[in-house]
């Protein structure tokens, strides 16, 4: 009984700490996107996904550099949380592996065996997909779209 109170008490002070370190979600430091070195890293810049709101909120980061999370938007009031045109861009992760094969990365949606999208949706080497609200399932969701979007800060990670 001595072992499970000691541990109860342990991760009840871990879970302590983790949210004394809580901040407000428009105070979060967004991590800067870091200047690309490899090859790989100049690619996923290269097809970096272009991001439209069309409802609901900008994307606002969830954790800094020192481990201040976000408390997140409240449940009530209005669908875009009051929080549009965020000054602090928010980051957009990407992870990968590298493979003998021809690979891609998605970045955006998780479209990665689709065929490839319609010219409409591109611009360059750039997707554009739109951040909507959908009437019919009644969630957030993204879609293509053929209106010019903004780019957020890419930040990578190995696995």
């Amino acid at each position: 009984m001595h072992g499970v109170a000691g541990e109860l008490r342990t991760k009840t002070s871990s879970w302590s700490l983790r949210l004394n370190n809580v901040i407000l979600h428009g105070e979060v430091q967004p991590f800067p996107q870091q200047i690309p070195v490899t090859d790989a890293q100049k690619a996923v810049l290269n097809y970096k996904p272009q991001l439209k709101i069309e409802d609901g909120c900008h994307p606002h980061p969830a954790v800094q550099k020192d481990g201040a999370t976000s408390g997140g938007l409240s449940w009530s009031g209005p669908q875009d949380g009051e929080c549009k045109g965020r000054i602090l861009k928010s980051t957009l992760g990407q992870r990968g592996s590298r493979t003998s094969g021809p690979s891609c990365t998605p970045a955006a949606a998780g479209w990665a065996k689709e065929a490839p999208p319609p010219e409409k949706y591109l611009d360059g080497n750039s997707l554009k997909v739109a951040y909507y609200y959908n009437h019919i399932y009644g969630n957030t969701a993204v879609k293509y779209t053929d209106e010019t979007g903004e780019f957020q800060d890419l930040i990578t990670w190995n696995r």
